[in-house]
């Protein structure tokens, strides 16, 4: 079974906004050198209380590539509240 890679960049280094850019991309079939993946666009903002992540509706819709947004950015030590897994109906 071939698995999907996951590859999470934060782009705004340096920014002093106090919210946090980041591309997520998944590429579906990275054995293929055509495969470009796609890419979302992520917000975090620390500075709500516990942290909150902003990701477009077509990333919340795909549960398993939005868990693994949420894992990459526990790795990163990024602890923001995930609103599609924790609250599904709003």
């Amino acid at each position: 079974m071939r698995h999907p890679s996951y590859a999470l960049r934060r782009i705004d280094a340096g920014s002093r906004s106090g919210a946090e850019s980041w591309e997520f991309s998944v590429f579906t079939e990275p054995n293929k050198p055509d495969d470009e993946g796609v890419t979302f666009r992520a917000m975090v903002f620390p500075d709500d209380p516990g942290g909150t992540l902003q990701v477009s509706p077509e990333l919340e819709a795909q549960r398993a590539w939005y868990e693994q947004l949420a894992y990459g950015l526990r790795a990163l030590d990024r602890t923001p509240r995930l609103a599609a897994l924790y609250d599904p109906g709003s």
